[in-house]
């Protein structure tokens, strides 16, 4: 690619990444749980590309209001604040970070192996994810979440599949144009295939496997704050209707769109 074209990506990029960061204190203030004597599952995040870490401050704001039991993880994978493009197209990085991911799940689980752990991961944080997934051993994650997935979809996510217990649920949409569309033109995908993105349209194969749920964006949903775009499934009315009962304990199979 040109010089001048990784410049034109950059710029347009950065110019739609959200703001509203967490500080570094005020994170540690809300890494620690709000009933943890009673805390029966934990949710690790891999947020997307530039650190900003609002899925991570979206559902840990939703968990307190709740009051639910779920302890909230943050993985910083980042190569740091405002780095887009470095997150973006160093995929050998995401996928390191996501062994990271796997080895601290582990000790998690070794820590409190009665508590459900689910891993949930935006855009970029999605390849982190599922090199998480990937490395880890068949029943040690109950669920994982993928919400508009920086991953081609015809990336293979069987083996991903069979580390999970209950399924890995995708959250996409085909009105995802500019992150998912224009840079994917630009720059191809995280995992390096010139194609569309499975956070657009889902992961083409295998469409019918028992433990893949896919979810496209459906207009009713902009009543719950998702206009289809890309960070439209981590809005809070949304996560609460659609996410966060996918990480209660009791939480039955969702029959969500394929």
């Amino acid at each position: 690619m040109c010089r001048w074209q990784r410049s034109l990506t950059w710029i347009a990029l950065a110019s739609l990444a959200p703001t509203g960061c967490v500080s570094v204190e005020s994170r540690r203030c809300e890494l620690m749980s709000p009933h943890p004597a009673n805390i029966t599952s934990a949710v690790f995040i891999a947020d997307g590309a530039g650190n900003y870490q609002l899925l991570s401050k979206a559902l840990r704001n939703l968990v307190q209001q709740e009051g639910k039991p779920i302890d909230v993880v943050t993985h910083e994978w980042s190569h740091g604040k405002h780095r887009i493009l470095a997150d973006y197209l160093h995929h050998a990085h995401a996928r390191d970070q996501g062994k990271k991911l796997a080895e601290r799940v582990r000790e998690y689980r070794a820590l409190y192996p009665d508590r459900d752990v689910h891993l949930i991961g935006h855009s970029a944080g999605a390849v982190v994810v599922v090199a998480a997934l990937e490395e880890l051993e068949p029943g040690v994650v109950d669920r994982a979440v993928l919400l508009a997935p920086a991953l081609s979809a015809e990336y293979d996510v069987q083996p991903a599949l069979a580390s999970v217990k209950q399924g890995v649920h995708v959250f996409c949409s085909p009105y995802d144009y500019v992150i998912l569309g224009f840079a994917t033109a630009m720059l191809g995908t995280p995992d390096h295939r010139w194609t569309a993105m499975a956070g657009r349209m889902g992961f083409r194969e295998p469409r019918q496997h028992p433990k893949l749920f896919q979810r496209l964006w459906r207009p009713v949903d902009v009543t719950l704050g998702n206009n289809g775009g890309h960070f439209g499934a981590y809005q809070p009315e949304y996560l609460r209707t659609h996410v966060l009962p996918l990480f209660e304990p009791s939480a039955a199979f969702q029959s969500l769109t394929r």
